[in-house]
Formats: C-alpha cells, structure tokens, sequence
C-alpha cells in the first residue's frame, strides 16, 4: 500500500524567499519539504519539529545541517509552509523583542 502524502502549499512569501536562495539551500529546503510530506510516517521531521502553538498545529523545523528555519502548519490532508529565516534573523528579532519587553 502507497503512503499518503500531505500536500504541500507554499505561501506566496515562502516562494519569494526561495527565490532569493543559492542553489545549494534551495535543494536542502526541497528536501525537507519532502519529509513533510511524509509528517506522518517520517519521524526525523515530526521529532526535529517544534511546536508553537499548543491548541494548533505550528510547528517550526530547524535542521543542524542548515541555517534555515521554516515555520508550518499542518490541517488535515495538507501542510502549508508559513515562512522560512535564517538563525541569525530569528536571533535578531529574539534580541529585539528582549529589548522591547
């Protein structure tokens, strides 16, 4: 029996920020979004997967090997990238947000 696959919806601003990557990192992110595709079956990715929200399902998937980040959300049948950053964005906005508070 085949494995069901989520489908995958890229929101407009996930396609410009891939746009704007190297070749390189816009295959790890290709592949990535492969294993989410896979979310119910791939354990790396739902283990690797941090959620956000405790009454919705937002995650955030960070890989050693890369310095990207991507935010999702998975509803039924179909996970839906949010947004991808780099660390250095996300450790930026954590600096500012510590210095607004």
């Amino acid at each position: 029996m085949a494995e069901k696959l989520l489908t995958l919806r890229l929101e407009p601003q996930v396609e410009f920020a891939l746009s704007t990557l190297d070749p390189n990192p816009r295959r790890i992110m290709g592949n990535w979004f492969e294993g989410l595709r896979r979310w119910h079956t791939d354990d790396f990715v739902r283990s690797r997967s941090q959620k956000l929200k405790p009454d919705e399902e937002v995650y955030a998937f960070q890989s050693d090997a890369s310095n990207l980040i991507f935010v999702f959300s998975i509803q039924g049948d179909e996970a839906t990238v949010l947004s991808i950053f780099t660390k250095e964005t996300l450790e930026q906005f954590r600096r500012a947000m510590d210095a607004v508070a």
